[in-house]
């Protein structure tokens, strides 16, 4: 095949030189998904910690937009009625959501920062995993730079 005419070989994304290539793919992908997934255990109370501030932040965040209803059909009940506006209540109301919307930006940003510490630990292990390996590996003096996993992060 060709394409253009020009006498380029195409290439099927779908075949690889091993086979169909799909197979394969789904097989290297399972046990590198399992390697990776080794690396978890070791942070398994992390983890944990991060779900459980996930879901309150999620509450929260879902709870939020009811609470803001509820001072908006206040408002217009009372407008409409020709009432005066029940300020205690909505200032009362907006407190709370001031103090939901500030514990969700929080518990958040927690989780954010403890799952970054989780992968940057993942990954030094890893690499010195691979710079192990490299060690073991008959290569001449001075053939192959020692991996510093370290050596572009700036301080």
């Amino acid at each position: 095949m060709s394409i253009n005419g020009v006498g380029i070989p195409s290439i099927n994304p779908r075949q690889t030189p091993r086979g169909s290539g799909v197979a394969d793919q789904k097989i290297h992908f399972t046990a590198t998904l399992r390697r990776i997934l080794s690396y978890l255990p070791a942070h398994k109370w992390q983890l944990i910690l991060v779900c459980i501030l996930t879901l309150i932040a999620t509450l929260f965040s879902v709870i939020s937009p009811k609470l803001l209803g509820s001072v908006t059909s206040s408002l217009q009940t009372t407008l409409t009625a020709g009432q005066g506006v029940d300020v205690p209540y909505v200032l009362r109301t907006l407190g709370i959501l001031a103090v939901l919307y500030i514990v969700c930006f929080v518990l958040e940003y927690a989780c954010t920062h403890m799952m970054v510490g989780v992968s940057q630990r993942i990954i030094r292990t890893m690499r010195s995993q691979i710079n192990q390996k490299l060690s073991r590996l008959p290569l001449p003096v001075g053939a192959m730079p020692i991996f510093r996993p370290f050596s572009r992060s700036i301080i």
